[in-house]
């Protein structure tokens, strides 16, 4: 999963409020989210909208159930 699901919360957006505010349709962004990709000028709006870098907004984190105890 993509650190972009938890910057979008912490900016307090919905999927649906960041997508509009970007243009996007909201399954892009969703999916974009948990791996899929998307085009470089969505990313880029995403990425400023969110206040974090191109890097940041891709980097991914690990699954919470995938990690040992």
């Amino acid at each position: 999963m993509r650190a972009a699901r938890r910057f979008r919360e912490a900016a307090g957006l919905s999927i649906h409020e960041a997508a509009g505010r970007i243009g996007a349709q909201p399954a892009s962004i969703s999916r974009f989210e948990v791996g899929a990709g998307l085009r470089e000028p969505t990313m880029k709006a995403y990425a400023k909208l969110l206040g974090v870098s191109l890097e940041d907004l891709l980097a991914t984190e690990p699954d919470p159930e995938a990690v040992s105890a």
